[in-house]
C-alpha cells in the first residue's frame, strides 16, 4: 500500500517559517546587523533599502515611527548598523529585516563625540552666520588645502580656468584622511598664510564616509579654520552629516567644483551682462532722443502758428535750456557705460596670463611642445624653447637644480 504524502499550502510553509524565527534563540530578540545600504527608497517617512556587505544581502524595512527619530541621513552606500529583529511576511513569502534604530558603522563613540564637539563649539559662537566673511568678489590668487594627487585639484583648476583664467592657483597639498590629515592641513593652512596675498582658500577632499571625513572634525583644526585671516571656502564633497569644518567656515560647497564657481566670478557672464546692459542703454536713448524730437517738433510747430515773439523767444530759452539738460545727461549715462567698459578692458589687460612675459619671465617647452611646469621634467641636454614677449629662443638644459618650496604654484592660464 503506498504512503500518501503530505503536501503544505504556501501559506501554511510561511505560517511554519515565521513561528521558527520568532521561537528562535538568536532571532526572537532584538539584535544589531551591519552592513552597507543598496537601493534605498522612501515611502511617507519610512525608508526600505538592501543591507549587504561582500557576500550577501537582506532587505530592511524602516518604518516611519522610528525613522522620525533617527538623525542619520541615509543614502546608498553608506555603512551602518541596524538594530531590529528578523522577520517574515506571510502574505509574499518575504524575509527581512525590521530595524527600529541606525547609526553609522563603527562610529557609535565617533559620533557621538562629533555631536558632543559640534554642541560645544556651536554654544562658543564658532558657527554663528554674523561672523562668517564675505567671499572676495575679484580675486587675483586662492589658495587650495586638498591632496595633490586625485580629481579634486583638476576639478577645481578646470573650473577656475574657465570662469577668471588671470586668477592663479597656490596649491598647499596636504593629506585629508586619517589620523594624520588634521595636522597635515593645518601645516597646509600655516603656508598659504605665510605665503601672502592669497584672497581665498579653498579646503577640502571628493567626499567619502562618515569615517573617512572625521578629519574633518578636529577641534584644533575647526578653530583654526574658524579664525583663519583670510576667508575659507570648505568643499568636503558629501550632503549628510555635515562637517565642523564646514560649520566653521566662511561658506561651504558641496563639491570642489561649487567651491571654485564660488570662489571665482565668471567672466564671460559678466561681458554678456555688460553687452546686455549696453544694448538696453542704447534702447532707451533711441526713444528719449525720439520723444524729445517728436516734443520739440510739436512745439516748433504751434510756435509758428501762434508767432508772438516774447513766446517764441520763451521757447527758445526753454528747448536751449532742454538741450542743455540733455546734452549733461547723455553725458553722464555715456561716461557711465565708458567708465565700466574700462574698467572692464583695465582687469582683463591686467590679468592677461601674457603679460608676466613682458617682466622677464618665459614659457618653457620641451621638444615635443608641452609646458614645462617643474625641473623634474627636464634632464641635462635636452633641448627646450623659450617664449618670450617679442618672440622665441631654442636653449639646452646643462643643469638640473630642484628648489625645497614644498608646494606646488599653479599659475591660471
Amino acid at each position: 500500500m503506498a504512503i500518501r504524502r503530505k503536501v503544505f499550502t504556501v501559506t501554511e510553509i510561511n505560517n511554519y517559517t515565521r513561528e521558527l524565527l520568532k521561537n528562535d534563540f538568536l532571532l526572537s530578540g532584538k539584535i544589531s546587523i551591519s552592513g552597507e545600504i543598496g537601493n534605498i527608497t522612501s515611502s511617507k517617512g519610512s525608508f526600505y533599502f538592501n543591507l549587504k556587505d561582500d557576500e550577501g544581502q537582506i532587505s530592511v524595512k524602516f518604518f516611519s515611527s522610528y525613522a522620525d527619530k533617527c538623525t542619520v541621513a541615509l543614502k546608498t552606500g553608506l555603512k551602518i548598523v541596524c538594530d531590529g529583529c528578523v522577520d517574515l511576511y506571510g502574505g509574499r513569502g518575504e524575509y527581512c529585516f525590521k530595524a527600529v534604530s541606525i547609526e553609522p558603522a563603527g562610529s557609535g563613540e565617533i559620533y557621538g563625540d562629533y555631536l558632543k564637539l559640534k554642541s560645544k563649539l556651536q554654544s562658543e559662537g564658532l558657527f554663528d552666520l554674523d561672523r562668517k566673511r564675505p567671499i572676495p568678489e575679484f580675486p587675483s590668487k586662492i589658495g587650495v588645502v586638498t591632496s595633490e594627487t586625485g580629481a579634486v585639484i583638476h576639478d577645481i583648476i578646470t573650473t577656475v580656468r574657465q570662469r577668471a583664467p588671470w586668477v592663479s592657483i597656490v596649491l598647499a597639498p596636504a593629506i585629508v584622511q586619517g589620523p594624520s590629515a588634521p595636522k597635515s592641513m593645518m601645516s597646509a593652512l600655516s603656508l598659504l598664510n605665510a605665503y601672502g596675498c592669497i584672497d581665498t582658500v579653498i579646503i577640502g577632499r571628493g567626499g567619502g564616509s562618515f569615517e573617512d571625513l572625521n578629519c574633518f572634525n578636529d577641534e584644533e583644526l575647526v578653530r583654526m579654520a574658524a579664525s583663519f585671516p583670510i576667508p575659507i571656502i570648505a568643499a568636503v564633497g558629501h550632503e549628510s552629516d555635515v562637517t565642523l569644518i564646514e560649520l566653521a567656515s566662511d561658506m561651504r560647497a558641496a563639491t570642489p567644483t561649487a567651491a571654485a564657481s564660488a570662489a571665482v566670478p565668471d567672466s564671460a557672464a559678466m561681458l554678456r551682462d555688460l553687452k546686455s546692459k549696453d544694448s538696453l542703454c542704447s534702447e532707451f536713448m533711441e526713444r528719449r532722443l525720439k520723444e524729445c524730437h517728436d516734443r520739440l517738433k510739436l512745439m516748433g510747430s504751434h510756435i509758428i502758428a501762434l508767432r508772438p515773439s516774447a513766446r517764441i523767444e520763451a521757447m527758445m530759452r526753454m528747448l536751449e535750456g532742454v538741450g542743455e539738460r540733455l546734452d549733461r545727461n547723455f553725458e553722464v549715462i555715456f561716461s557711465g557705460v565708458r567708465h565700466s567698459l574700462d574698467k572692464i578692458e583695465g582687469i582683463m589687460r591686467e590679468r592677461n596670463p601674457y603679460r608676466p612675459l613682458e617682466k622677464g619671465y618665459a614659457f618653457v617647452t620641451d621638444s615635443s611642445g608641452h609646458i614645462v611646469k617643474s625641473v623634474s621634467e627636464l634632464s641635462v641636454g635636452e633641448s627646450i624653447s623659450l617664449k618670450l614677449s617679442d618672440g622665441s629662443a631654442s636653449a639646452s638644459v646643462t643643469d638640473c637644480v630642484q628648489d625645497k618650496w614644498g608646494y606646488a604654484n599653479y599659475e591660471g592660464k
